[in-house]
């Protein structure tokens, strides 16, 4: 069932924000965007607040990736952002793509490149009945930044089943497969696990040691009152 979309303005902490280890759209952050971004923020500089989708009662960062890497090398603790719900996590990717196109940093010629295959992994190349939209509405769909010669051959090189459907004007194949964007954000948390450990092996102060149990301490009992789980089962052949 979609939820119906809303979307308000709040402060967080900059630390209650997922965002992914990499921007789902973008080859990589363009340093020189990042360094402008941190002399703005130091200044003063009125900017956009980031956009978050709540998923979960989660804030899923899926625009505003040179802004949140601006604001944690000032050290801001908290920013503004801008809540949406009802967002399908499959195609935020997409909608990050999106809105870059017309705001923020120009995408590069490699951008481009994975924000179409965002773009039709969010299934964005469907219509309704599953029907399969043509050169000229995906073309639309970028808002120009991308001709319909390029998508041909994009479509050709990347996913040459549907490229051969559309040439015969038939519909999608199936139904678009979702993808399990949880795990990937379990890998992401279980990563960052990882480098709070290195950083705790990195401190020499007891008491500095002492205050990152603490902190984990919490976490652990803030997840564990968060909401229902279970503990994976353990396999008899790995002892």
């Amino acid at each position: 069932m979609t939820q119906d979309k809303r979307e308000y303005h709040q402060t967080v902490l900059l630390e209650d924000i997922l965002a992914p280890e990499t921007c789902p759209y973008r080859t990589k952050l363009d340093k020189n965007t990042v360094e402008r971004y941190e002399r703005a923020y130091s200044l003063g500089t009125d900017m956009p607040p980031l956009r978050v989708a709540k998923i979960n009662n989660a804030l899923r960062l899926y625009d505003g990736f040179h802004r949140l890497a601006a604001l944690t090398n000032i050290g801001a603790p908290r920013t503004k952002v801008c809540i949406v719900e009802g967002l399908d996590p499959q195609g935020l990717g997409w909608q990050g793509a999106a809105l870059n196109m017309q705001h923020g940093k120009p995408l590069t010629g490699q951008d481009r490149i994975r924000a179409f295959k965002v773009y039709m992994e969010a299934g964005q190349n469907r219509k309704e009945r599953n029907a399969l939209k043509s050169y000229r509405e995906i073309a639309e769909d970028f808002q120009g930044h991308l001709r319909t010669t390029t998508l041909h051959r994009w479509m050709h090189k990347y996913y040459p089943k549907i490229a051969n459907r559309m040439s015969k004007g038939k519909g999608a194949m199936k139904e678009h497969p979702a993808i399990d964007h949880e795990q990937g954000v379990l890998k992401e948390g279980i990563a960052y696990i990882g480098q709070t450990m290195a950083a705790y092996n990195y401190l020499q102060n007891e008491e500095k040691r002492g205050a990152m149990v603490a902190a984990m301490e919490q976490n652990l009992k803030d997840m564990k009152a968060g909401g229902s789980f279970r503990y994976p089962e353990i396999d008899e052949d790995d002892f």
